[in-house]
């Protein structure tokens, strides 16, 4: 049958991510300001267009509304305090990020959901917001140093929605 993975993807899900959306004017300031320094200093960026906090990234194939019924179950009522701007190295890119320090209530919703489900784990739980991401090693130190010298306040955020992501970046559900 001709559409049957349309109908498959439909149903389920594979490499999906659980998140909290954020409001995008709580960053645009500071991702403003750093890109206008990767422009400046000509390094390749590409921007982060839906801002969020990462709960959980679910690498196996699941049934789509059995991780709607899962995102529905994540309290939002989360305040988030800055840590520091910080690159994540990553195996392909590298992310141009703002940590945030973990609170109880984001470790609560990345156990609630790796209970059920087997999640990516990094080696410990660091709540952030990308906002680049650049190529790999493309940010040296020199240039890091001189670009966070006059750096605006990083942002308090919270929690707007809880979305469920697919493994092409899109939005699949979000309860507000």
């Amino acid at each position: 049958m001709k559409f049957k993975g349309f109908l498959n993807e439909a149903k389920s899900l594979k490499s999906s991510m659980i998140g909290f959306g954020i409001d995008r004017s709580k960053v645009k300031r500071l991702q403003t300001y750093v890109g206008s320094w990767l422009k400046r200093y000509k390094i390749s960026h590409d921007p982060v267009k839906n801002p969020h906090v990462s709960i959980a990234q679910i690498p196996d194939e699941f049934d789509k509304d059995e991780l709607v019924r899962k995102v529905n179950q994540v309290k939002k009522s989360i305040t988030f305090n800055p840590k520091e701007i910080h690159i994540f190295r990553g195996e392909f890119k590298d992310w141009i990020v703002i940590e945030y320090k973990s609170n109880m209530k984001f470790i609560d919703a990345f156990y609630e959901i790796s209970k059920d489900y087997p999640v990516k784990w990094f080696g410990s739980i660091r709540p952030h917001v990308s906002l680049f991401s650049v190529d790999k090693g493309a940010i040296d130190d020199k240039f890091w140093h001189e670009m966070l010298y006059s750096m605006p306040p990083l942002p308090k955020i919270s929690a707007e929605k809880v979305e469920l992501w697919n493994s092409q970046f899109n939005i699949e559900y979000y309860k507000k």
